[in-house]
């Protein structure tokens, strides 16, 4: 049996407006097509079995690239 690699899963804080919800979803779609997608008011506890990055709309990223870059820090290496 192959081993399973872990999962990856992002997690979308709305902001109070919701504007910018479907921007930042489909940013974080093109960038990483493989990765389960949730929109979460509040934050989610960790898994054990998952790797998940949170991200709030609300902290102001101005474009893919921003996202791209926080992403790049949060991964696991």
């Amino acid at each position: 049996m192959a081993p399973s690699s872990p999962k990856l899963v992002i997690v979308i804080r709305p902001s109070a407006d919701r504007r910018r919800l479907p921007e930042m979803m489909t940013w974080v779609r093109w960038l990483l097509p493989a990765a389960i997608l949730l929109v979460a008011p509040a934050k989610l506890p960790d898994s054990s079995d998952a790797e998940v990055i949170q991200i709030d709309c609300a902290d102001g990223f101005d474009g893919p690239l921003s996202v791209a870059s926080m992403l790049a820090r949060r991964l696991p290496r």
